[in-house]
């Protein structure tokens, strides 16, 4: 306060020393006495949001919702590389379930039924991780919890690859994406 104070008082004679006008002194005198603006932080931006269960007349059923998040990648197989892909993420009982739409369109992708796969995940500090997901009605599942377990842990978004050769010799599909952590313990909470 006595800075702002004594630079106004240096500000104001050497403006008046310079034939300034006592409204631009004043103005002067006005801008250095103001507080500094302090941005308004932006609320944190969520991945992952809740949203209310509907039976089949499409009305919401009270009392229950699910989370949910969605994520961007890309995928390849024998007839294209590196094509956009959309992954829908639900927890379901606690743990992931990922349903994977090629060119982001429906249908769902047609996955090997009821199998296991080792999935790599790098989490922060760049480490890989494979964790074990059950291949079940062109979903993968998070049955173990593994996978569900990582995206608690992390703050930052974590690559994830799943390579269908490694189970079937036929299926050569391959699905990059992240899953971004932002907003899901929250949810949880």
């Amino acid at each position: 306060m006595r800075l702002n104070l004594f630079l106004s008082l240096i500000s104001v004679s050497l403006l008046l020393s310079c034939g300034e006008s006592s409204t631009e002194v004043t103005q002067v005198i006005e801008s250095v006495n103001q507080e500094p603006e302090v941005p308004t932080p932006e609320p944190a931006k969520s991945a992952w949001n809740q949203t209310g269960v509907v039976d089949e007349f499409g009305d919401i059923i009270e009392g229950k919702s699910i989370i949910s998040s969605n994520s961007t990648g890309k995928f390849s197989n024998s007839a294209t590389a590196d094509s956009d892909l959309t992954v829908k993420m639900q927890l379901v009982e606690g743990n992931i379930y990922a349903l994977f739409y090629e060119y982001n369109r429906e249908p769902q992708a047609h996955l090997p039924e009821s199998e296991f796969i080792n999935v790599k995940v790098k989490v922060e500090g760049g480490e890989v991780i494979k964790v074990k997901q059950f291949l079940y009605n062109h979903m993968m599942c998070d049955t173990e919890g593994e996978l569900t377990a990582l995206v608690k842990n992390q703050t930052s978004p974590l690559k994830v690859i799943v390579d269908l050769s490694t189970i079937h010799k036929y299926s050569n599909s391959t699905y990059q994406f992240e899953i971004d952590p932002s907003g899901l313990s929250e949810l949880l909470n």
